[in-house]
């Protein structure tokens, strides 16, 4: 598709980047952002609701975004990040529905200079035919796995039969809830249905953009390459290219424990587990000895500080890369969200996972069984129940055991996968190669 720029001109390319409204979403648009903008050819309008302007506008002071990043807002149509947790398909079905026209009505008729290509999240329907009525280019950005992309691909184009390569991505498919993926469940589930639809619709974008690492899903990005049209683009954005490199008391705390020893212990902010479970899990800890650094809720820091004990120390926020890049953790309890999941790659750290819903049970799959990087503390098919402090205190002293056999090899596949996703990542690496061809494609 033609942009709106003429060949002649010789101001900045104008992107209009839109994000699906979410943190882990939002940040991997952000990385890319500021991957874009080291060209200084381009200025990027970055399109997020009013509550997201006032959050990224107050992190702007520790951070601050780049000079030719402008923010600018719709209304707030759209239930409030602090509360969507609650109401998961309601909050998707106002994105769905609501967002879109604001997004339009701002496009078409509050942004100057007129806009030259969008960069939007794939899971917004309704991107594609604004992107239509402008006339302009449309680069498609997957902030989850390859592989489960992929899945979806297989899935919504082959319903009468499945080869054996098919069934072997099949196995990706997420879930919502504890009853294992099959046709019949994956189908009467509208959530799948219209996650269908948009991996569709993405595949008629002009580029697609994967926040992974092509050595991570290699097969699974060969396979997508075979069977799109379109350019595929790995850039490994959901990595944050600014460490903290704090003196904040909880680097105190981390320099004073011995090397490798502390589980790094983050379960997601949107949707995550119960209170119930945490108690287990808090106790569990306590009782196995490890040394832990939790990362909980505000309205639970001070609960969880009593309960923590000497073994652990508990925050409500940090830059997690930098913690776990830290000398002193040496393992990683995640709920397996693809950003963290990346992040854990790249530090090098192995990872006890506790996947809850949705592209978080593929990811642990893939970090078991691909990576071999990780062990499950939440068994496959139980996701809905309590795993008790007994069976917690258990697996993470098995997991943290720095003499043991099974926790040697984890290690050192994680520092093969973690070596890997840095030359990935260096000036020379397939993410700056991948960089350097979307920068051509755009300009």
């Amino acid at each position: 598709m033609a942009s709106n720029r003429t060949s002649s001109s010789h101001r900045q390319l104008h992107i209009a980047a839109i994000p699906w409204p979410g943190r882990g979403h939002i940040n991997p648009m952000l990385n890319l952002s500021r991957s874009l903008l080291a060209n200084d050819k381009i200025i990027i309008t970055f399109i997020v609701t009013e509550e997201w302007f006032a959050i990224l506008s107050s992190s702007s002071s520790s951070t601050p975004l780049p000079p030719n990043l402008r923010l600018l807002s719709i209304p707030n149509v759209l239930p409030s990040e602090s509360t969507r947790g609650a109401d998961l398909m309601g909050f998707i079905h106002s994105v769905f529905t609501e967002m879109g026209a604001q997004v339009e009505e701002l496009l078409l008729q509050r942004v100057d200079p007129v806009v030259d290509t969008i960069i939007a999240d794939t899971i917004l329907p309704w991107v594609p035919s604004i992107a239509s009525k402008m006339r302009v280019p449309l680069s498609s950005l997957f902030t989850m796995s390859p592989t489960m992309f992929l899945a979806f691909h297989l899935y919504g184009h082959c319903l009468q039969s499945f080869d054996e390569e098919t069934n072997e991505f099949l196995e990706y498919l997420p879930r919502m809830s504890k009853t294992p993926v099959d046709s019949s469940t994956f189908s009467i589930e509208n959530i799948h249905q219209k996650f269908k639809e948009v991996i569709s619709l993405s595949e008629k974008a002009q580029n697609l953009i994967f926040t992974s690492i092509y050595e991570l899903e290699n097969h699974a990005i060969d396979t997508l390459k075979s069977k799109l049209q379109i350019p595929i683009y790995c850039l490994g954005n959901a990595i944050p290219s600014i460490l903290d490199h704090s003196t904040s008391i909880h680097h105190e705390w981390l320099d004073s424990k011995p090397r490798n020893s502390v589980m790094y212990v983050s379960l997601g902010s949107y949707l995550s587990t119960s209170s119930a479970q945490m108690d287990e899990m808090v106790h569990g800890l306590n009782a196995s000895g490890v040394l832990f650094f939790l990362v909980t809720k505000e309205e639970e820091f001070k609960r969880f500080e009593e309960l923590c004990g000497d073994s652990g120390f508990v925050v409500p926020w940090c830059n997690q890369l930098d913690v776990l890049c830290h000398a002193s953790v040496g393992g990683f309890l995640t709920h397996c969200g693809w950003n963290s999941t990346l992040e854990g790659l790249y530090a090098g750290v192995p990872m006890l996972t506790f996947p809850l819903v949705w592209d978080q049970l593929p990811n642990s799959k893939l970090i078991i069984d691909k990576w071999k990087v990780g062990l499950r503390l939440k068994v496959e098919g139980k996701e809905n129940d309590i795993v008790g402090r007994e069976e917690i205190a258990r697996i993470a002293c098995e997991f943290m055991d720095l003499k043991g056999d099974q926790s040697k090899e984890l290690r050192r596949r994680a520092a093969e996968i973690r070596d890997k996703c840095r030359k990935a990542l260096g000036n020379t690496g397939s993410c700056s190669s991948d960089l350097d061809a979307l920068f051509m494609m755009l300009c």
